[in-house]
């Protein structure tokens, strides 16, 4: 059984996502960090997006949509670039299914920044 602190909400992100429990996250997400106050929610909604980001990059993406992170002071661009170095192929799969917009150049624009890295890196 998981032990929680209520007085911890990054806490409380880190162990959901640590102990691969979705739907641990996202009640928590959905019920606790909106309640917090503006710096502490941002900090455990990054905590949260982050901590899953490793092992499911677009449902990270999503969540930090979901929570309005990572748009701002560039983590989210970062999340993507380093998903095109790890996985190429599903980065690139991912973008071609996002809405036409800036927001989705900028994305692409990392993706493709990656790809090409990572191919004058083979030669």
């Amino acid at each position: 059984m998981l032990r929680l602190s209520a007085n911890s909400p990054i806490g409380v992100a880190r162990t959901a996502a640590d102990h691969g429990s979705i739907f641990l996250l996202e009640t928590y997400v959905n019920n606790v960090i909106g309640s917090l106050e503006e710096t502490e929610r941002k900090s455990a909604a990054n905590t949260a997006v982050a901590s899953i980001a490793a092992r499911d990059p677009a449902g990270a993406i999503a969540l930090a949509d979901e929570l309005g992170v990572g748009g701002d002071d560039g983590s989210l661009a970062h999340l993507v670039q380093l998903w095109a170095v790890e996985d190429p192929e599903a980065a690139w799969r991912w973008i071609e299914t996002q809405p036409d917009g800036p927001r989705t150049e900028q994305l692409r624009a990392r993706i493709k920044q990656a790809r090409q890295q990572s191919s004058s890196a083979r030669k």
